[in-house]
């Protein structure tokens, strides 16, 4: 497993610059889908506060800006995908992007209703400090949905061992009980998880609340 985070951060920066001039094409039309049936699940609204962690090309971001006009955020490790979601978002005045981690989040305490995550915590070097930073900047009764590939079984764990000695920036696939860990770790309530709109491939949603 990466331990070094210099060489973690500049492996992902260069692998998601990389993916960026294709990122918005039909090959990534899963994690569109994906993301189109987690933002369903949430109760936006005009005067709600946005955050996607690890928002790529800023496609849920722009979703959320557009259909709720809420006010929407987007923060990303690369540069590249960064400078394309502001590209892609240009003209829409609720819509604002940042590059930075998830391990340092640029924003202040309580700041948002709704953050979320999809299909990026396994590339997080410091899981706990993330949900961290999460938790953090959510506001109390606040909601955190993290979907990402889930290590409930063996076949998966088989899998995800696999996986890390050919990616390194790769970090690792959590199981439901270490998700629940790390929200109550952050003091979040951990209201369970529910199963992507694909029931055959192991991706789970799991959400949390920040107590009031």
């Amino acid at each position: 497993m990466m331990n070094d985070a210099h060489t973690h951060a500049t492996l992902n920066q260069a692998k998601f610059d990389k993916w960026s001039a294709t990122y918005d094409e039909r090959r990534f039309d899963f994690f569109r889908r994906l993301q189109r049936g987690l933002l369903a699940m949430l109760d936006l609204g005009a005067d709600s506060t946005f955050l996607d962690v690890g928002c790529g090309t800023g496609w849920a971001v722009r979703q959320v800006a557009v259909s709720t006009r809420a006010k929407a955020y987007g923060i990303d490790l690369s540069e590249m995908m960064i400078e394309r979601a502001k590209a892609a978002a240009e003209g829409i005045e609720n819509a604002s992007f940042q590059q930075g981690t998830a391990e340092a989040l640029p924003f202040i305490d309580r700041f948002f209703d709704f953050i979320i995550c999809t299909m990026s915590f396994h590339h997080y070097l410091n899981p706990s400090k993330a949900v961290g930073e999460m938790a953090r900047t959510l506001k109390p009764k606040g909601r955190l949905h993290i979907m990402d590939g889930t290590a409930d079984s063996l076949a998966v764990r088989w899998w995800d061992r696999k996986f890390m000695q050919k990616h390194p920036d790769h970090i690792k696939l959590y199981s439901s009980s270490e998700f629940q860990e790390l929200y109550q770790t952050a003091g979040l309530v951990y209201l369970g998880t529910k199963r992507s709109a694909y029931p055959l491939i192991p991706v789970k949603i799991h959400i949390a609340e920040k107590r009031g």
